[in-house]
């Protein structure tokens, strides 16, 4: 067998299992997901229990310049009147105050 047909071969191989994985069900993935790597998947599940009991907060500091213009920072702005919004991370949104 030729080198160019042996290419040809594993390329078609390879499209073969691209397009089955394709439309495999997402449970299905996640299954051979895990049986392929699962260092990965065990240390991806320690990490979300981690970081998953306590959700961090960040701030977000809101002001108007002179000309009326709204700013967003994650540092306060010197000599402005500003607001505080606490950002959640596990909801994915700025809430009001």
């Amino acid at each position: 067998m030729s080198v160019a047909k042996l290419f040809l071969l594993a390329l078609f191989a390879f499209f073969g299992v691209v397009v089955a994985w394709w439309f495999l069900p997402p449970a299905i993935q996640a299954e051979i997901s895990k049986k392929i790597r699962p260092q990965s998947a065990k240390a991806s599940e320690k990490q979300a229990e981690r970081t998953g009991s306590a959700p961090v907060q960040t701030r977000v500091y809101r002001w108007r310049d002179a000309s009326g213009q709204q700013h967003f920072s994650n540092s306060p702005p010197k000599d402005q009147k500003y607001d505080v919004l606490h950002y959640r991370n596990d909801a994915n949104v700025v809430g009001s105050e």
